[in-house]
């Protein structure tokens, strides 16, 4: 039988909810002093998540792959490529 590490996990005086809300916390602090780059605390999250047992590694990686993370990555992309072309002094912007 495939225990997951959830299920061996023991059971202490912290709640799942209890973490998840310490590293959304964390999170918020984080993004709002805007000095870590956005992938970094995304990928860390997940990896926080998985490391404290919230989530398995497979569960908190498994969004990385939806086709709506993937468009919202390549947004941000365009976006930095945009804001380059147009802030070069001297070029006319199209």
């Amino acid at each position: 039988m495939y225990l997951k590490r959830r299920d061996i996990r023991p059971r202490g005086p912290v709640a799942d909810s209890t973490i998840t809300f310490i590293v959304l916390g964390a999170i918020v602090v984080v993004f709002v002093s805007n000095r870590v780059p956005v992938g970094i605390v995304a990928i860390g999250t997940a990896l926080a998540l998985g490391a404290t047992g919230v989530l398995d590694i497979e569960e908190a990686l498994a969004g990385f792959g939806d086709p709506a993370v993937i468009f919202i990555a390549a947004l941000f992309v365009a976006a930095r490529a945009w804001t380059r072309r147009v802030s070069r002094p001297g070029r006319a912007s199209s």
